[in-house]
């Protein structure tokens, strides 16, 4: 009695050993594995492992699909951000050339009448440089913006990024009567974007 329990019990386990295989084959399908599961000991087990194979080429493609719809909402994103920021920019350019406008006239008028004073004029011709430069800066910043290769991952100081885009934003913010304060530390905050 006792061998032919024993043989019951080996006969058992190694009839369950396939279960446990596909046990372990589904824990893998839950994490993520996507490899190929195959079981041929019986009909059903093969039927089985044919439908977590299935179910696992479906599940590959999902994530996939997954991965093209976040890939188009942050490019969706960038030009939503992009149409913002060319709002602003516009702003910023709108002063500085009324200025340069300004500027131009009173030195048309200062070199139309002789004898003025050349200083007065080559301060206004600096004021109409200073305009210059700043719509180069500003639109230099558009572009690099516009620019941005590919996101790839790399560290990058976290305090930087906020203060470079509050000081962007500084005329939009100072425009809507928003005040913007930030508490950073001097040291760099390093993280993985």
């Amino acid at each position: 009695g006792m061998v032919a329990a024993l043989l019951l019990l080996l006969v058992s386990i190694r009839a369950l050993r396939p279960v446990g295989d596909l046990a372990l084959a589904v824990r893998r399908l839950a994490a993520g594995d996507y490899s190929e599961v195959t079981m041929r000991s019986s009909p059903e087990l093969a039927d089985l492992s044919e439908a977590l194979n299935s179910m696992a080429a479906t599940l590959r493609e999902r994530e996939t699909q997954q991965e093209r719809r976040s890939e188009e909402m942050m490019r969706t994103e960038r030009l939503a951000v992009v149409g913002r920021m060319a709002s602003v920019v516009a702003h910023e350019v709108r002063n500085p050339l009324n200025s340069i406008a300004l500027n131009v006239d009173l030195l048309h008028e200062m070199l139309a009448v002789p004898g003025r004073d050349p200083g007065r004029a080559l301060e206004v011709l600096r004021a109409v440089q200073g305009e210059v430069d700043r719509l180069a800066e500003i639109t230099e910043e558009y572009l690099r913006f516009g620019r941005m290769p590919k996101g790839v991952m790399a560290i990058c100081d976290l305090g930087r990024v906020v203060r470079e885009t509050r000081d962007f934003m500084e005329g939009e913010f100072a425009a809507a009567g928003i005040e913007v304060l930030t508490e950073l530390p001097e040291a760099p905050l390093r993280v993985r974007t």
